[in-house]
């Protein structure tokens, strides 16, 4: 009987050395890419003029909008997903996650004249057209984030978050990095 409550209490041991070691990468993640974002937003803000980088900001509003829907929470159903049907929808969300990527960049290209146009600033066309092609690079890799976080590997999460870092990205990514968040999302699909 002894060997019985000792398997158990030693999946919890393992569950519980997961679960802090997934909290401290997520911080980490978290102070590291706000960091990072700090140091790219200082160099940028120095090799810039003030109307350039106001032109930079310009677009990342632009783009932070469109953000919005480029999910649309498929990635966080593969989480709660079971073992038995992942590997179908995961399949399914990653060819779901690149159409609408590619979507968004096509409609982020398209609208870039009409952008520019409403801020009157024609130089913001071709930024915008460039920023637009982050939809699609993110979408590629949006479903093994998910599937990363399904099994509590936050050390290669933390790889891609602060890789991802050096895209412009607007204030609505940091509600991904949200570490409290991420480690509030698995307890409820641990197995």
């Amino acid at each position: 009987m002894t060997t019985d409550r000792a398997e158990p209490e030693a999946g919890k041991a393992s569950l519980s050395i997961r679960t802090l070691r997934g909290t401290a990468w997520a911080y980490g993640s978290y102070v590291g890419g706000q960091a990072l974002v700090l140091v790219s937003t200082a160099i940028l803000a120095r090799l810039l003029s003030p109307g350039e980088f106001g032109l930079v900001a310009l677009a990342i509003v632009f783009v932070t909008l469109l953000d919005t829907v480029s999910d649309l929470g498929l990635s966080p159903a593969l989480v709660i997903s079971t073992e038995a049907e992942l590997r179908e929808r995961a399949d399914t969300v990653f060819g779901f996650t690149v159409g609408l990527g590619a979507i968004l960049s096509a409609l982020t290209a398209a609208a870039a004249p009409l952008a520019a146009g409403f801020f009157d600033r024609p130089d913001l066309a071709p930024l915008l057209a460039v920023l637009g092609l982050n939809f699609l690079l993110r979408a590629l890799g949006a479903t093994h984030y998910a599937l990363a976080q399904k099994r509590i590997d936050f050390r290669s999460r933390t790889a891609a978050e602060l890789t991802g870092v050096a895209a412009p990205r607007g204030a609505g990514q940091d509600r991904q990095r949200d570490p409290a968040r991420r480690t509030g999302d698995t307890e409820d699909e641990l197995p």
